[in-house]
């Protein structure tokens, strides 16, 4: 007689002909006289045996049975492990029987229309002819929208759909929602006195989206890289005006919840200003110190310290 033991069950009844006593406990004499594997079309029957650790010999224990099915699951080719036993030789045989996740073929990606399938491809390389890996799959799908948001599209939808053509192959789609494209809607620096937000914003490229203009210059937009950019940018105006203490932190962000508008703060701390005292020229034997005086932008009294200091023109 033979039974069947799925994946969802955690504990195997095995009905073993042969044995009618109803009370034989596992710890009797009862040995396993033959393991075979079943149902493996791709994976080779000898690389499965060498995950089992039970032997031919072995005394028969639930247990491990169980502790086997879940090695040959994280071998991650298959997607039903079941087992089947019946009496043999005064012992038991056990029939490991597998059935192989489908074998990706293709790929196809569908509603992708402001990023083209190449560059998903080149940003997000996807194996195929390989066994279907949920686990993969999960992880393209947060690589895909990674992708959309470097490019702004922070409300993209990605669904991978499988689509079994035979019973052993398998095409995956990614069914694409893009949305829409986040601007920047606001920004504002917090902790300036020196200088406004407006004279502040002049010396940064990020700005607040404009309907008029920025379909064509592309300003309004959140980019990681610029907002870095502005930062040097803020800190070298800073140092150009004496501040040498300045500190311009990493800006705070939100997205709206639609996922369509970013507010930005830039959060600064100036410190003291700081203004030229004195300025000295040693070692100079060639060039009269009056001439150098001339020819030295920075000047005593002064705050213009970082953008001119040491330059001679």
């Amino acid at each position: 007689m033979l039974k069947r033991f799925g994946p969802v069950f955690l504990l195997l009844i095995f009905i073993l002909t042969g044995f009618s006593s109803p009370g034989f406990a596992e710890d009797s004499e009862i040995r396993i006289k033959l393991i075979e594997v079943a149902g493996n079309r791709k994976i080779d029957t000898a690389m499965i045996l060498s995950k089992i650790s039970l032997k031919e010999g072995d005394r028969f224990s639930s247990e491990q049975i169980r502790e086997d099915v879940k090695t040959l699951y994280r071998m991650g080719y298959f997607d039903r492990v079941e087992v089947e036993s019946e009496g043999f030789e005064g012992g038991v045989a056990l029939t490991f029987r597998v059935h192989e996740k489908p074998f990706l073929i293709d790929v196809v990606y569908e509603g992708n229309e402001n990023i083209d399938k190449d560059k998903l491809k080149e940003k997000v390389p996807v194996k195929t002819d390989t066994f279907l890996d949920m686990e993969e799959i999960s992880s393209y799908v947060d690589k895909i929208k990674t992708v959309y948001e470097a490019d702004a599209y922070y409300s993209a939808e990605v669904t991978p759909v499988i689509q079994l053509i035979s019973e052993d192959q398998a095409v995956l789609t990614f069914l694409i929602k893009e949305g829409e494209r986040a601007y920047v809607r606001r920004v504002r620096m917090a902790g300036n006195k020196a200088f406004t937000d407006k004279e502040l914003k002049k010396q940064i490229e990020t700005s607040k989206y404009f309907w008029l203009t920025s379909w064509l210059t592309e300003s309004g937009r959140y980019k990681e890289e610029t907002i870095e950019a502005d930062l040097d940018r803020l800190r070298e105006h800073y140092l150009n005006h004496g501040y040498l203490e300045v500190q311009v932190a990493a800006p705070k962000v939100t997205l709206s919840e639609d996922k369509e508008w970013f507010d930005i703060v830039i959060p600064i701390v100036e410190g003291d200003q700081f203004r030229i005292r004195e300025i000295r020229y040693e070692g100079n034997e060639l060039f009269e110190t009056g001439r150098l005086v001339n020819l030295t932008k920075s000047k005593e009294g002064r705050s213009s310290i970082a953008a001119e200091f040491g330059r001679i023109s």
